[in-house]
């Protein structure tokens, strides 16, 4: 999924050739993959031109959560204990609004698998698990902003996959 302006608040998004890419708009990427059938997904956000100063909150908050995330994940955490903070860091990081069913999920041979990173959830993060740590935020009519990345919990505490920044992309 690729949108950009207003259009990158829809969840799957199919290409308009009314809409063309304006200075100011942010563009939302995820987007996934297949490796000896292992998935990836992953997500990312650019703004074409300069950001406002909505769209750096924006991207500032949910980038929040996905720092508070790497700060405490651990084996023998509790999944719904990483929702919690995960969602506190966005809220207190400019989003007070922010309302998700999960911060993240497991991923594997298939996209969703365990843990689950829900509010209800009984999983507990154990060495070896792949997750996709993800704080998406849409604001129908604005944009969409969504940072995703994927990580697996080690003896000690998480290790990331990613090598692209989580930082606001500029172009």
């Amino acid at each position: 999924c690729i949108g950009f302006g207003e259009r990158g608040a829809l969840p799957n998004v199919d290409p308009s050739p009314q809409r063309r890419l304006r200075q100011g708009d942010t563009i939302r990427f995820d987007v996934g993959g297949r490796y000896r059938h292992y998935r990836a997904d992953i997500a990312r956000i650019a703004v074409f031109g300069e950001p406002d100063a909505r769209t750096l909150q924006c991207h500032r908050a949910v980038q929040a959560g996905i720092e508070r995330a790497y700060e405490i994940i651990r084996p023998g955490l509790p999944a719904r204990e990483l929702f919690h903070e995960v969602m506190g860091a966005v809220r207190k990081s400019g989003l007070p609004h922010y309302r998700r069913n999960h911060v993240g999920h497991g991923i594997g041979l298939d996209g969703y698998e365990v843990p689950a990173l829900t509010e209800s959830s009984t999983d507990v993060l154990q060495p070896g698990m792949v997750m996709c740590i993800e704080t998406p935020y849409y604001e129908i009519g604005y944009g969409g902003f969504q940072v995703e990345d994927m990580v697996t919990v080690t003896q000690t505490g998480v290790e990331s996959f990613m090598t692209l920044p989580r930082d606001l992309m500029r172009r």
